[in-house]
């Protein structure tokens, strides 16, 4: 297991690429921003992306979610009353 913390968006919120070495597998924590630089990130360590968490739902660390997801297939994970509020303001 691997984690690696990278700083990202405007308020340089850390985001976490968690992997398995052994499956090839990881998943994101907290993607603020910086998409293509995370996408660079997950490329580089050769891994398949399979979620994406979100500690809290507040912007500054959800501002990521659309694209990252869009471009990896990684499924959404977030606590059940963020993901309420999600689904309902848009």
């Amino acid at each position: 297991m691997n984690i690696i913390q990278k700083p990202v968006g405007v308020m340089e919120v850390f985001c976490y690429l968690v992997l398995d070495e052994s499956t090839g597998e990881a998943i994101l924590v907290d993607p603020a921003g910086d998409e293509d630089e995370i996408l660079k990130l997950v490329n580089e360590n050769s891994v398949k992306l399979r979620y994406i968490v979100n500690t809290h739902g507040h912007r500054d660390h959800t501002c990521g979610n659309a694209k990252l997801k869009a471009a990896t297939g990684a499924a959404l994970v977030m606590h059940a009353l963020d993901d309420e509020f999600f689904r309902f303001s848009s």
